[in-house]
C-alpha cells in the first residue's frame, strides 16, 4: 500500500498508494545511498543528516530505533529480517536486531566510495554483501573478496535484488535503448572457493596482535604523548598489545596538501583581501614490514568559504586560518579495527564481468577501489 521514493535531493518520501498522496518526508544526508525496506514491509531504514542510521515504522514515519555510529552512507535489511547492515566508505557493520548487538564489524584497508548513485548495498545470503554492484564483501573474513563489473550503468543505479537464492540484475543493450532482467548465482563458484581457502593467517589484526605505535604529528611533545596514549588505549581495548619491536607499525602523522587562493571583495570601499588556505591532512596508517595495509585520513582546510563574516580587527586571512588548523582530535576519535584482513594489492582476490550470459572472468580495473562503490 506504500511506495518509497528516494531522490538525489537528500530526501526520502513515503506515499500512500491507495490515497495517492505523500504521507511523510525524511531529510537524509547528501552523500547517503538509497533507503532500505524490510522484507515484511513494516520498517524503513534511512541515513539521517549526520550519517546515523534510523529505523522507522514505515506507515507512520515514527522513529523506533537509531544506531549509534555516524558517517554511514548505506544500509540493507537481511531478507529474513534478523540482521541489518550499515556501511561507510571504509567500514561495514552488521547488527543483530534480535540480540541487539553487533554481529560483525568489517574494516576495509582503503576507502572505496564513489558517487551517491553507486552506493547500493545488497545481501547475498547470510555471509556476503554486494556493495555498489561491484564489491563483494566477505563478512566472515572481513575483506573485499571479489570485484564484479556490471556494464552499461556508468551514471545510473542499476536495478538489482537478491531473491530465491540468486542475484537478479538489469543490463542495458549496447545501444542503451533496451534493458533485460537476468539472474545468476552470487557469489559465483570461483569466489566461494577463494573464500573457503582464507584462514586466520590472512588477518593482519586480530586479538593477540602486537603493534608498535609512532606519532609524527605536527604537535607539541605533550600533545604527541597524549595522542600515543589514546592510540595505545584503543589498541588494548581491541585485545591487542603494544610491542616496540613489532614490524606491525601504527603511525599517526600530519602533512599538508593542495593550496587554494581566493580574493574577497568588500562593500563600503574596503580594500580587497586575497587569502590562501592549505589542506591539513591527518593520517593514521598501519604498515607491515614497511608495506601499507590500512589507512584513514582527516582533511581540514584547503577549501575557501564562499562568504565570510569578520569580527572587528579580523582579516580575511585570520578567519580562513581559524578554520584550517590540523585536526588533532581525529587521532583521539579514530577507531582501529579489531580484525583486519590482508587484501591483494589489486584490491580483491578476483575480478569478473557480469553479462547477460552470467559471470565471466575479467582483468582487474585500473583502480578497483574506485571502480564501483563502497556504500
Amino acid at each position: 500500500d506504500y511506495a518509497v521514493v528516494w531522490t538525489e535531493r537528500a530526501s526520502v518520501s513515503v506515499w500512500n498508494l491507495i490515497e495517492k498522496k505523500p504521507v511523510y518526508v525524511v531529510e537524509t544526508g547528501w552523500s547517503s545511498g538509497p533507503p532500505a525496506v524490510s522484507a515484511n514491509g513494516k520498517y524503513l531504514g534511512v541515513i539521517g543528516k549526520e550519517g546515523q542510521m534510523l529505523i522507522l515504522d514505515l506507515p507512520t514515519g515514527d522513529v523506533i530505533g537509531a544506531l549509534p555510529q555516524k558517517n554511514l552512507t548505506s544500509i540493507a535489511f537481511h531478507p529474513q529480517g534478523r540482521f541489518i547492515a550499515a556501511a561507510s566508505d571504509q567500514r561495514v557493520i552488521v547488527y543483530d536486531l534480535v540480540e541487539g548487538k553487533v554481529r560483525s564489524d568489517v574494516f576495509l584497508n582503503k576507502a572505496i566510495a564513489s558517487s551517491v548513485w553507486r552506493k547500493e548495498l545488497v545481501w547475498l545470503g547470510d555471509d556476503f554483501l554486494l556493495s555498489g554492484n561491484a564489491h563483494l564483501i566477505d563478512i566472515e573474513h572481513s575483506t573485499v573478496l571479489w570485484h564484479y563489473d556490471f556494464p552499461g550503468w556508468e551514471h545510473e543505479l542499476p536495478a538489482s535484488t537478491f531473491y530465491g537464492g540468486q542475484y537478479w540484475y538489469a543490463i542495458k543493450s549496447d545501444d542503451g535503448e533496451e534493458a533485460g532482467l537476468f539472474h545468476v548465482d552470487l557469489p559465483h563458484p570461483a569466489a566461494l572457493k577463494v573464500s573457503q581457502s582464507i584462514n586466520s593467517s590472512s588477518l593482519v589484526l586480530q586479538p593477540g596482535a602486537k603493534l608498535r605505535v609512532e606519532v609524527n604529528a605536527g604537535a607539541t611533545p605533550e600533545e604527541k604523548t597524549r595522542i600515543k596514549e589514546s592510540l595505545v588505549q584503543e589498541i588494548t581495548s581491541k585485545g591487542m598489545s603494544v610491542d616496540d619491536a613489532s614490524t606491525l607499525v601504527l603511525t599517526a602523522s600530519t602533512s599538508t596538501g593542495k593550496t587554494s587562493t581566493e580574493t574577497y571583495r568588500f562593500y563600503g570601499g574596503r580594500p580587497d583581501q586575497t587569502v590562501s588556505t592549505t589542506e591539513q591532512i591527518g593520517t593514521l596508517r598501519l604498515t607491515q614490514g614497511g608495506q601499507s595495509v590500512w589507512e584513514v585520513q582527516s582533511i581540514t582546510g584547503g577549501a575557501i568559504p564562499f562568504m565570510i563574516h569578520l569580527t572587528e580587527g579580523q582579516s580575511a586571512q585570520d578567519y580562513v586560518n581559524s578554520i584550517s588548523k590540523p585536526d588533532l582530535q581525529f587521532f583521539y576519535n579514530v577507531k582501529i579495527p579489531a580484525r583486519l584482513a590482508k587484501v591483494p594489492e589489486a584490491g580483491a582476490y578476483g575480478f569478473s564481468r557480469v553479462t547477460k550470459d552470467g559471470v565471466e572472468e575479467a582483468a582487474p580495473p585500473q583502480n578497483p577501489m574506485q571502480a564501483g562503490a563502497m556504500p
